[in-house]
């Protein structure tokens, strides 16, 4: 969870903190001690000054919408929720008249580099950042890439199927990067023209805020997004520059000579301290 760093950085100022694996968490008494739970199932009862129940990522994998049920029913009752949007929120339902707060993705600011001017040249023409997984359906985007380009370069940074890699290695122009530190992966897509974000149209991609998106964004780059509702609500939200295309095509030359970038965008409002600040989780917290 890149995030993790964020919160103990705005969080270390006040409070001398822990990280720790739900196999070493016992249930049991915590004294003077703020509980925070990146929610799992976690149904035996702890005792804290403060719980907070973090709700940001819905379940994947096989049954989601039980599994979400599940947990709604069997984990204890907090002090306080967090959910990452409206539509998240909605998504558990809770009616317990617990109190809940907004804590939207964001982006680390002290990691990101400053935007480059206009550039002539490029090391890569697209990238991508994310896992390249069938259930992903990003076979799908490079299949469409493949047809389209054979003398541009897509760089992939992220983790990936070996079959998908196997499937596609004839097309030299497809870069298979695998997993990098996060300095490493702005680098790669600062040294690239255009920047995708394709999301598979199904639960729970649809619903979350595409983080890839934010930083492609903060970055100043030119950017293409598939049509699926999390990516189109980001773009609105945050006035971001995107060319849109439908399920998993490529778009032709012709439409990407007239994208606009994102140099001036302002990232300022999507630092993950700015975000979490304006949570009004201290707040809470201080009381």
């Amino acid at each position: 969870m890149p995030e993790l760093e964020a919160y103990k950085r705005f969080f270390g100022q006040a409070y001398t903190l822990n990280v720790v694996e739900k196999g070493i968490f016992p249930p049991g008494e915590y004294k003077s001690s703020v509980l925070w739970f990146f929610m799992g199932l976690y149904p035996n009862k702890y005792r804290a000054d403060f719980i907070i129940h973090d709700y940001r990522s819905l379940s994947t994998g096989y049954f989601p919408r039980i599994k979400n049920q599940i947990k709604k029913t069997l984990n204890q009752r907090p002090d306080l929720r967090v959910f990452l949007n409206e539509r998240g929120a909605r998504e558990y339902n809770f009616n317990d008249k617990v109190p809940f707060v907004f804590i939207d993705m964001g982006i680390h600011e002290h990691l990101c580099p400053q935007v480059q001017g206009a550039k002539d040249k490029f090391l890569y023409d697209f990238c991508y950042v994310g896992d390249v997984f069938y259930k992903r359906q990003i076979d799908r985007l490079l299949e469409s890439f493949s047809k389209k380009y054979s003398f541009k370069t897509l760089a992939l940074v992220g983790r990936y199927d070996p079959s998908i890699k196997e499937a596609f290695k004839a097309n030299e122009n497809i870069l298979f990067f695998g997993k990098r530190t996060l300095k490493d992966t702005y680098k790669i897509v600062s040294d690239s023209e255009f920047a995708l974000c394709y999301l598979p149209n199904k639960y729970p991609y649809f619903f979350q805020t595409p983080t890839k998106l934010l930083e492609y964004a903060a970055l100043g780059k030119k950017i293409i997004v598939n049509d699926v509702a999390s990516n189109i609500l980001t773009c609105t939200k945050y006035n971001i520059n995107v060319e849109v295309v439908k399920g998993h095509d490529i778009p032709d030359g012709k439409s990407l000579k007239t994208l606009k970038d994102n140099r001036c965008f302002d990232s300022s409002c999507i630092t993950w301290e700015g975000i979490i600040k304006r949570s009004g989780v201290l707040d809470y917290l201080m009381r």
